[in-house]
């Protein structure tokens, strides 16, 4: 049986271009590259049992991210009575979907997400696995070779942002959605919806958002901020389940700008809680 040769059009040429210029092979093979050695390295700090090491400018540290199991509908009744439930939730969709009128009666007051760019590669368009136990070894000597394969790591990535950026603009990919090329195809999709809370608010009561909701954690610290509420109040209606651990490495600077973005929003609640 004959191929058929598939031409590439509109935004599928920027990608097809960007495939036979060796980026994406090259990126994925620098993404495997960069998660073994970090793996090696978690291991290593695992079994020695430290949690933040510094390999001469490189940090490698666990994380600890609390998991919480939360009473809802209580929560919700609770920051409704203080009056601020519609400035800091948000439509939970998997319980909103469970009654199928309140969820179309809601369709209205749905905000489409941010559309964006997915390349779907084919049998032709996948890296193959390469075997990366020669990297299995001291990670002091790794931290050299992580670092300069993350940085032609960044230098892909930001080349492949560039070109899904040019391929948002293309006609063809908006009017069809989909467009194939020898390696796979590129399709235009939307991010996660969300929904305008103050509206359903207005249209349907309170009852609705108490019954729907879902806080967004950092919304609250603001209003915590400006002395609407005590932390601890928040504790009788969720609780600690699970405190998984995640680790990182990243570069020096890259943890010190983190610090300072935490510091300045620290500051900006301070701020916040004395005008209050």
């Amino acid at each position: 049986m004959k191929n058929t040769k598939i031409q590439s059009r509109g935004a599928a040429k920027i990608m097809e271009a960007f495939f036979r210029k060796g980026h994406y092979p090259e990126m994925k093979r620098l993404e495997r590259r960069t998660s073994f050695i970090k793996e090696v390295i978690k291991t290593y700090q695992d079994e020695m049992d430290v949690k933040r090491n510094d390999y001469h400018g490189v940090i490698g540290k666990f994380v600890a991210c609390n998991v919480y199991e939360t009473d809802h509908l209580r929560l919700n009744d609770y920051l409704n009575d203080i009056g601020i439930l519609a400035h800091v939730g948000t439509i939970d969709l998997s319980r909103l979907k469970d009654c199928q009128h309140d969820y179309e009666n809601a369709e209205r007051f749905k905000i489409m997400g941010q559309p964006y760019v997915k390349f779907n590669p084919n049998m032709s368009g996948r890296v193959a696995a390469e075997d990366l136990t020669y990297l299995d070894q001291d990670p002091y000597v790794l931290i050299d070779e992580w670092r300069r394969l993350n940085g032609m790591l960044n230098t892909i990535e930001k080349l492949y942002e560039d070109a899904k950026k040019k391929m948002m603009k293309s006609r063809l990919l908006k009017k069809e959605k989909k467009l194939s090329l020898p390696f796979g195809s590129v399709s235009l999709l939307d991010r996660k919806s969300s929904y305008d809370i103050k509206s359903i608010y207005q249209h349907f009561g309170e009852s609705f958002l108490i019954q729907y909701g879902k806080v967004d954690m950092e919304q609250v610290d603001e209003f915590i901020a400006m002395g609407f509420l005590r932390k601890k109040e928040l504790d009788q209606f969720r609780r600690i389940v699970d405190i998984q651990l995640r680790f990182v490495l990243l570069e020096k600077d890259e943890e010190t700008k983190m610090y300072e973005f935490f510091h300045r929003r620290l500051q900006r609640m301070a701020k916040k809680s004395i005008a209050g």
